[in-house]
């Protein structure tokens, strides 16, 4: 009974520590020169030009650069920024507003 429940155990906390998570970078304009800003954590993988992959340290490094020609907009107040963790569920993903520039920036270098 106990070498069952050890296996249970060892199931429930050891397998979820090596499912893979995909981040990725959403920059959407909208009307009226304003846009949002959202970085996406999901289980599976996105392909689609929307979205800018932030997974290895050279896409990262890519996501940042391109972040820099929007710095601007944040400033004037016209970028909102989010998070979105659906690594649990894709159906609805858990959502932080992020509040500053050097937090987005922690957010892209996996740093959070």
């Amino acid at each position: 009974m106990r070498k069952v429940f050890f296996i249970m155990c060892l199931f429930m906390f050891v397998v979820p520590v090596f499912s893979q998570t995909y981040r990725y970078l959403i920059v959407k304009d909208e009307a009226g020169g304003r846009g949002s800003i959202a970085v996406l954590d999901t289980p599976e993988e996105v392909d689609s030009p929307e979205v800018i992959p932030c997974n290895n340290a050279y896409e990262r490094y890519i996501a940042e650069s391109g972040l820099r020609n929007v710095e601007d907009y944040y400033y004037r107040g016209l970028v909102s920024m989010m998070y979105l963790d659906a690594s649990d569920t894709n159906k609805d993903p858990d959502i932080q507003f992020i509040s500053s520039w050097t937090e987005l920036l922690q957010y892209v270098r996996g740093e959070k």
